[in-house]
């Protein structure tokens, strides 16, 4: 399992490697937000761990996050794909 983690300004976005570029209803993964590097499983979980902003996409890194206590499953939703959101103020 690998997913891809790229670094915004004030956010991070992590998404499964499967659905970087795919359409799911009016929600576009775009390659430009999420496409970074690659990562292994236990990359992706340290990332998590260490850092406080995040934008997740995919069923993987969603369970992954909420597994980790880093995301409530209560704030995921599901827009054709798995989708949650982290800010620490």
């Amino acid at each position: 399992m690998k997913f891809y983690v790229k670094l915004h300004e004030g956010v991070i976005a992590i998404c499964d490697e499967g659905v970087v570029g795919k359409t799911f209803g009016d929600f576009k993964v775009n390659e430009m937000f999420y496409k970074g590097e690659l990562v292994s499983l236990e990359e992706v979980k340290k990332v998590l761990k260490e850092e406080g902003n995040f934008n997740l996409v995919g069923s993987e890194i969603v369970k992954v996050a909420i597994g980790l206590g880093v995301l409530d499953k209560k704030s995921v939703v599901d827009v054709g794909v798995k989708h949650g959101q982290i800010y620490c103020l």
